[in-house]
């Protein structure tokens, strides 16, 4: 026979899974404040701008298929070990913030030995 306590701790928690089924499920959307802003968000704002489809055929790339390059930032994260390797077969795309990053970024894989005939260095502006 099953003790008081036991029952009672037994049925606590099966009302509670219960419970936590049923909101699971829920389709309800997030809401809260903006903390930047202060302004409350209803669910339905949309910060980007609806673009029109592309034209012709898109075609998804597999994941099997072989690489045009690999697109690396700036100060970079990567081993310069790695940054040689994939040089030797595909072209190094690497973004840098403004002309004094280039050149050094430039001079970092000429001493290093990268293949500057496939290095192709992109200036990107960067709004903070």
């Amino acid at each position: 026979m099953m003790s008081t306590f036991l029952r009672k701790s037994l049925m606590i928690a099966v009302w509670g899974l219960i419970g936590l089924m049923m909101t699971a499920q829920s389709q309800t959307l997030p809401t809260g404040k903006n903390i930047a802003t202060g302004s409350k968000w209803n669910g339905t704002d949309k910060s980007f701008v609806e673009t029109l489809p592309p034209a012709g055929p898109v075609r998804s790339i597999a994941e099997s298929e072989r690489s045009a390059g690999v697109l690396i930032s700036y100060p970079r994260c990567i081993p310069m070990e790695l940054v040689i390797e994939l040089s030797k077969d595909d072209t190094v795309y690497t973004i840098v913030a403004n002309e004094s990053e280039k050149a050094i970024a430039v001079s970092e894989y000429t001493a290093a030995g990268v293949n500057m005939s496939l290095f192709s260095p992109l200036c990107v502006l960067f709004l903070s």
